[in-house]
């Protein structure tokens, strides 16, 4: 026979897993979303800000979609393609980071746009020459300001609406607006240096506000030159020119980013003081692949 002490117990043992159990089932969800508040979407941005090198394929994806036919439609599929796969955290395991065709004195504002607004979280501007044709996409990369805005200045034009189809929950509508100008924005913003024009300039460029980082094309820098071999010119000349650019942003605290097609060289210019590499030879259907297969790397 069970005694009247024992079923007691049990009730209070059972009403006590109970009340355990609910408080358990509101802290975990509470945890949880504590967590994610800290984790940045864009896991180029978390590279930088942690201090190591951000490597294509690793910490983010290039759309290439300046050496190719420029179809709207297949770029946009390629970044819906990339911004499919999460990690744990909840963040997109590539953000996707959109090279146009337009060049730096041209108005890219409506591909800026289009792209954006289908999910990607950071642009290229080939042959970038000047601040004023850095600033002339920042204005277009830019958002809208929102009366009392921390960060007003330059001011952007663009419709908001981009962090929508990342996939990400509870985003402040400061994650559209470009990093680190505004360190809760989770956009990036890289002018390509590709001429000695824009070597001459690199400073102005790289303290223009809204730039995020520069990123060089070894290729087009040694052809401004009127040197042959492209990207695979290992000559002194072009050596001090990219290791002097390296130098510059490393002396001012910048992020420099580096066109490589092996290992070797990733190594070499990430030693140089370059902060983000683009491998041309880790071929994906969205990045790269157009190079690897033309120059069969």
């Amino acid at each position: 026979m069970v005694s009247t002490m024992h079923v007691n117990f049990e009730m209070h043992k059972r009403a006590f897993f109970a009340v355990f159990a609910t408080i358990m089932l509101s802290v975990i969800p509470c945890s949880l979303a504590m967590a994610q508040e800290n984790v940045r979407p864009n896991r180029m941005i978390e590279a930088f800000e942690t201090g190591r090198p951000a490597i294509s394929g690793l910490d983010f994806q290039v759309v290439e979609a300046e050496h190719k036919p420029f179809v709207l439609t297949e770029v946009i599929d390629s970044i819906t393609a990339v911004l499919v796969k999460k990690n744990e955290q909840g963040q997109p395991v590539l953000p996707p980071i959109v090279r146009l065709p337009m060049e730096g004195d041209e108005n890219a504002g409506w591909a800026i746009k289009a792209v954006l607004e289908r999910g990607a979280m950071g642009i290229i501007i080939p042959q970038t020459d000047t601040s004023d044709d850095a600033m002339r996409a920042i204005r277009q990369i830019r958002p809208w300001n929102v009366r009392g805005s921390k960060y007003p200045f330059p001011a952007g034009h663009r419709s908001s609406g981009g962090p929508a189809n990342w996939g990400v929950e509870n985003l402040s509508r400061a994650a559209d607006d470009l990093w680190p100008l505004n360190p809760d924005g989770e956009v990036l913003f890289f002018p390509m240096i590709e001429s000695m024009v824009g070597v001459s300039n690199l400073v102005e460029i790289l303290h223009t506000p809204g730039v995020s980082g520069i990123l060089v094309g070894p290729g087009d820098l040694t052809s401004s030159l009127g040197l042959a071999g492209g990207a695979g010119n290992r000559s002194p000349e072009v050596t001090d020119i990219l290791e002097n650019i390296g130098q510059t942003c490393r002396e001012r605290m910048k992020y420099c980013g580096m066109v490589t097609s092996s290992e070797a060289d990733t190594n070499r210019w990430i030693d140089a003081g370059f902060k983000f590499i683009w491998r041309l030879d880790l071929r994906d259907a969205t990045s790269g692949n157009w190079y690897a297969t033309q120059y069969n790397r």
